[in-house]
């Protein structure tokens, strides 16, 4: 009677170079997605941090982001398409690291009342709309 060791295939295993391919590995092995459909919002007391990471944002109506009230928003890596992008105002922080933001109808951005929007490394389609000293950065010259 032959063992179950004797039978078993053995494959080369290399070491992951980083934890990210291993993160992106594990996503597409698992088949994990997250998905938002309706307008997420933070309207808070400034003592509140969203962070979303590798969402995929598909809207109908409205903005996919409204922040306001000193909170802070992260989207990384996500992808995000909607008539409207991300209204921030009220002294708002929004962070995009990487992914997409496509606004098909309105603006990408929308910022007023000393909101800040930064980008870094995303591409970015829509306009960009900026009120009572709101700052948008990270995008290219001219925008």
């Amino acid at each position: 009677m032959k063992r179950f060791e004797d039978r078993a295939v053995l494959l080369p295993v290399r070491p992951l170079r980083s934890l990210a391919v291993a993160a992106l590995l594990w996503t597409a092995m698992v088949g994990c997605e997250n998905r938002v459909s309706s307008t997420r919002q933070c309207l808070g007391d400034g003592h509140r941090t969203n962070t979303y990471e590798r969402y995929t944002f598909e809207i109908e109506d409205g903005a996919a982001l409204e922040v306001a009230g000193n909170c802070r928003v992260i989207l990384v890596d996500c992808v995000v398409r909607a008539p409207e992008g991300i209204r921030a105002s009220e002294g708002a922080v929004v962070e995009v690291r990487g992914g997409s933001l496509t606004a098909t109808r309105g603006h990408a951005v929308m910022a007023s009342g000393q909101a800040r929007v930064s980008f870094a490394g995303t591409l970015v389609t829509g306009t960009i709309q900026r009120a009572e000293s709101a700052q948008v950065t990270g995008l290219a010259p001219g925008r």
